[in-house]
């Protein structure tokens, strides 16, 4: 609080020893009676009660519009209606009781217009102030105190913009943070996860079509496996970790799909960042280079060479597509067939893409686990990890990997839902296109 402060202290004070100074000096000019000592005691204590203006304004200000009556019933020397009221006036205002201080100043004018209207020789009941010089001295004070009352309240609000602007900066900052992070995660996610997928698939069946012939071979590529195996589940704890630290910055407030535009495919994710090609595993996309549906046909051929039949139809402007809805779309098919690969079994699946009345719609679809009647994939990895179930004994958990596709969806306002159809599993998405992209 201000009247805590020393310097706010030693205003009071001078302010106190301001105002009896200039009574006292007003005394000593007059005519020298002999209740000269006691007109300047009571310059003394109307000065003495300006030390407790910023606790008690309103007490001051009746406590001197009292010593003012009282002394002037006393018939000591004149020293006007409004010079000694001048500081508990300019307090009074100063402290936001604005009101007090003009009625005041009104009791002690009218007090002053009586006498000198009353009273055949003014100058024996009131000094020789005259009527406008008193009612200009009582509006300066006023005026002054709320001058230095708004004064203080434009600095603070000034302080408060300043310290608004710094949080705010500092949440921009965060949430920017947050963004990299799922960004990476999900490229981690897709990227990585995807290729060591494939790499245990493939060291799976030529670890079966060896066999017993070439025994350090079999054990290289059963090394391959448990590696890639380990990578695995290292790299699940790792987008665990960056996901978690994400999610407690949103909780506090921050929200890392602002600034997305469905409209435009513009925002976090349009065409910048991890998500689109750029970044330190933007690369590791199924061809090595930019992420997209033009990477489709390499992205296909990892998953058939582990003799997964993939059936792609397409429809509509798909070679059209801005670049962040482009990378989001290839991102979504890559992680479902990784999760057909990983926990499926299925022998077959279908990819549908269209791009037709201001929409992508994406369909992945798979048939299920192979049966004893067909022949089934030539090689599974047992070994690899999977999501945790959203419930107990839910066999089709919403790990990870969907979580990141209906997160690729979101930022570019669409949406995406997985779950069980049929004997197999599904993954239909439904992403907004611009005008004209559609």
């Amino acid at each position: 609080m201000d009247d805590a402060r020393p310097d706010a202290r030693l205003a009071d004070a001078g302010l106190a020893l301001a105002t009896a100074l200039v009574l006292a000096a007003v005394v000593a000019a007059g005519p020298r009676e002999g209740t000269t000592g006691a007109a300047l005691a009571c310059c003394a204590g109307i000065g003495a009660l300006l030390l407790l203006r910023r606790r008690a304004p309103v007490l001051v200000l009746v406590a001197t519009v009292a010593a003012i009556f009282a002394y002037y019933i006393a018939d000591l020397p004149p020293l006007g209606m409004v010079l000694p009221a001048a500081g508990a006036l300019l307090s009074a205002a100063e402290q936001g009781r604005t009101r007090w201080a003009v009625g005041a100043a009104a009791v002690l004018l009218a007090v002053a217009s009586y006498f000198r209207l009353a009273v055949p020789d003014p100058a024996d009941a009131v000094s020789g102030y005259g009527y406008v010089t008193e009612l200009a001295l009582a509006a300066a004070a006023i005026a002054l105190g709320a001058a230095i009352r708004l004064t203080r309240q434009a600095r603070e609000r000034t302080r408060r913009i300043e310290e608004l602007t710094a949080e705010r900066q500092a949440r921009a900052a965060a949430d920017r943070l947050q963004q990299e992070r799922l960004r990476t995660a999900r490229d981690l996610h897709d990227s990585i996860g995807h290729a060591l997928a494939v790499a245990s698939l493939h060291a799976g069946i030529a670890t079966d079509a060896l066999g017993d012939a070439d025994p350090p071979a079999r054990e290289a590529l059963e090394q391959v496996r448990a590696s890639t195996t380990q990578a695995l589940a290292e790299l699940r704890g790792t987008v665990r970790l960056l996901r978690g630290q994400a999610e407690t910055g949103r909780t506090a407030g921050a929200d890392p799909t602002a600034g997305a535009d469905p409209a435009s495919g513009a925002g976090p994710a349009a065409g910048a960042g991890p998500a689109a090609g750029a970044g330190p595993v933007a690369g590791a996309g199924p061809a090595g280079g930019a992420v997209g549906l033009a990477a489709l046909d390499d992205l296909l051929a990892d998953a058939r060479g582990t003799g997964l039949e993939i059936t792609v139809r397409t429809e509509g402007g798909i070679d059209r597509l801005p670049g962040g809805i482009d990378a989001a779309a290839c991102r979504i098919i890559q992680e479902s067939l990784t999760n057909v690969l990983r926990h499926s079994g299925a022998r077959r699946a279908d990819i549908d893409l269209a791009a037709r009345d201001g929409w992508l719609t994406l369909s992945i679809r798979d048939e299920g686990p192979a049966d004893a009647s067909g022949p089934a994939r030539t090689h599974l990895p047992t070994s690899a990890p999977t999501s945790a179930p959203t419930s107990p004994g839910d066999p089709w958990p919403a790990g990870a990997g969907i979580r990141g596709m209906r997160e690729r969806a979101a930022l570019h306002g669409g949406t995406l839902d997985a779950g069980p159809e049929g004997s197999g599993f599904a993954v239909h998405a439904r992403i907004p296109l611009p005008r004209e992209s559609s």
